[in-house]
């Protein structure tokens, strides 16, 4: 995604998860991807059965292979 003010680079191939995503998989990964990037956090919610957990466990290993961990830029607001 580009736009004049920001620069987001692509989701990587999430190479450490041992199946393959489809394609509607795939949108919400780089959905997930592009939030992880901006410091947002989001939420998948679709029909039971989807694959969900799948699209959640590419973020997480597209993420550790990149030396990053989902909420460590996060911080409490109290």
């Amino acid at each position: 995604m580009q736009d004049s003010q920001y620069s987001f680079e692509p989701a990587p191939e999430p190479t450490a998860l041992r199946s393959s995503l489809r394609a509607y998989q795939r949108v919400g990964y780089d959905w997930l991807w592009l939030l992880h990037q901006a410091g947002l956090a989001g939420v998948l919610a679709d029909e039971m059965g989807l694959g969900k957990t799948h699209q959640a466990m590419a973020l997480l290993l597209a993420s550790h292979a990149r030396g990053s961990y989902l909420g460590a830029q996060y911080r409490r607001i109290s």
